[in-house]
């Protein structure tokens, strides 16, 4: 059963997107390495989504972001 995220857990979430997208060096980079349209990658930039266990994946292979704090209710941390 998913847990629902509070605004604390969303705003991180964000803030750790937005650091991807400095890393990736644009928005475009950090959707071609998502493999997400930029449309996508926009409502996720603006909390319209969560990411994916899929792109929490790839967002820690890439760039070291722990999929478990990304999405704790997906990962369960014991």
């Amino acid at each position: 059963m998913l847990i629902p995220l509070n605004e604390k857990q969303k705003r991180f979430i964000q803030k750790k997107l937005k650091e991807a997208v400095l890393l990736a060096g644009s928005q475009v980079a950090l959707s071609r390495i998502l493999h997400i349209t930029e449309a996508s990658l926009s409502q996720l930039l603006n909390n319209r989504f969560l990411p994916s266990a899929r792109i929490c994946v790839l967002l820690e292979a890439k760039f070291g972001f722990k999929k478990e704090q990304m999405r704790p209710d997906i990962f369960l941390i014991d």
